[in-house]
């Protein structure tokens, strides 16, 4: 994917009635951007914008997701983040990406063969690792780095480029390779996996969720356990784990911050939680990830599990 050439680059023609449409897209909040960044530089989003697929072309660089702490990726790799999780990138040596931010799939079969693909999940072990960027997505993302940088950032272009993206991939990738790269969108019922994700952590109870769904209860549970294997019960108190270690290894976060994130109704009850869950106490369960990380940043090793 390295490139020793840049681009040339032509004045863009028309370029006044290009920046007046109406479907000109100042602020590319679903579509595609491209960035340079320096070796040092800090990058990442905060959960709940959009899903990002990251595109590396040049360089490389370590990324804290989820339970995956210091993972490394290079040029010719690309990744998905999940809208529902935070991430934070630190640049190893000088790079370049394309940042792609969509919150839905916009092709008209892209959720139906993404929902066939579904039986591929049970045999994937996900660890948010890099998937390979070949040919033809190598040209793919020259020319449309090559479109950015001359200010075409029309919403039409960046539509038809979503589709163009996701044939190329069903064209030129295993079903395997997709259902791994974009392992957290694919279910059986993508709607209601979307509706989970965007809602779960909106309620305070199971029942204001069935309540949302519009749903009967035995359907939802049916629906539930049939798109993520467990019940609610045991989904949503795994990702509550998961959001309060991905939360505890930040050194600016206290514990106040948590019991009152989370909707506990005093530090008693959110002690008495983490002593069931985690075997400890809030204090001792900083002090546990906090450690694990300190080690990762200095092994280069990747991840973390509890």
């Amino acid at each position: 994917m390295h490139s020793n050439t840049e681009p040339k680059l032509h004045d863009l023609l028309y370029l006044k009635e290009h920046l007046t449409c109406n479907r000109y897209l100042a602020d590319i909040r679903t579509g595609f951007v491209f960035k340079k960044l320096k070796k040092g530089n800090m990058f990442g989003l905060e959960q709940g914008l959009s899903h990002q697929l990251l595109v590396f072309l040049e360089g490389s660089c370590t990324i804290d997701y989820g339970c995956f702490l210091g993972k490394k990726f290079s040029a010719g790799e690309m990744v998905l983040i999940h809208r529902r999780s935070s991430y934070v990138g630190q640049v190893t040596e000088d790079m370049k990406i394309v940042v792609m931010s969509f919150d839905c799939l916009i092709g008209e079969c892209d959720k139906l063969v993404f929902e066939s693909y579904a039986n591929y999940r049970s045999s994937i072990k996900y660890d948010f690792r890099a998937t390979p960027i070949r040919y033809p997505l190598t040209d793919f993302f020259h020319l449309l780095i090559y479109y950015l940088q001359n200010g075409i950032n029309c919403a039409h272009l960046h539509e038809i480029k979503h589709k163009e993206l996701f044939l190329c991939l069903r064209w030129f990738y295993t079903k395997e390779e997709i259902t791994y790269l974009f392992y957290e969108l694919i279910g059986k019922s993508m709607d209601f996996r979307q509706f989970i994700y965007d809602n779960y952590k909106k309620v305070s109870s199971i029942a204001e969720l069935i309540e949302l769904s519009n749903v009967s209860k035995p359907v939802f549970y049916r629906r539930f356990k049939k798109e993520f294997g467990a019940s609610a019960y045991q989904w949503i108190l795994k990702h509550r784990r998961e959001e309060i270690i991905r939360m505890v290894v930040n050194p600016q976060i206290c514990i106040d911050d948590l019991y009152e994130k989370f909707g506990y109704a005093s530090k008693e009850s959110f002690h008495n939680f983490c002593r069931k869950e985690f075997g400890c106490t809030p204090k001792q369960l900083m002090n546990r990830y906090r450690s694990i990380a300190s080690q990762h940043a200095d092994t280069g090793t990747s991840s973390y599990r509890h």
